[in-house]
């Protein structure tokens, strides 16, 4: 098991409508329902991390009001106590050329 994990997600390239950030928006719910989906998937098969996805989803919630066009790639993180981290960033940020390595996405 490791003692973190992560993934990025391009919210700009998937759809994410940004205008309606703080609006109810049921493209973006669907949207975010799947992104946390598919970490809690991740998390467990590529490191052993149990997570919960409701926690991912209320994450989301308290992080959208710092969510915009100029940052919208998304980079979730776990620890080993399933502690969860939402950070945003743009694609000039250094993180982001290691985000998407082929090889993390293999295993």
């Amino acid at each position: 098991m490791n003692d973190t994990f992560h993934m990025g997600y391009d919210l700009e390239q998937a759809g994410f409508d940004f205008a309606a950030v703080n609006k109810r928006n049921n493209h973006n719910i669907e949207l975010l329902k799947g992104i946390a989906d598919d970490f809690v998937k991740a998390s467990i098969h590529k490191a052993g991390i149990k997570c919960d996805k409701e926690e991912i989803f209320y994450s989301f919630y308290e992080a959208l009001p710092a969510l915009t066009i100029a940052e919208p790639i998304l980079i979730l993180y776990v620890n080993s106590s399933s502690a969860i981290t939402i950070k945003f960033i743009n694609r000039l940020n250094p993180l982001f050329g290691n985000l998407f390595i082929e090889e993390l996405s293999k295993a």
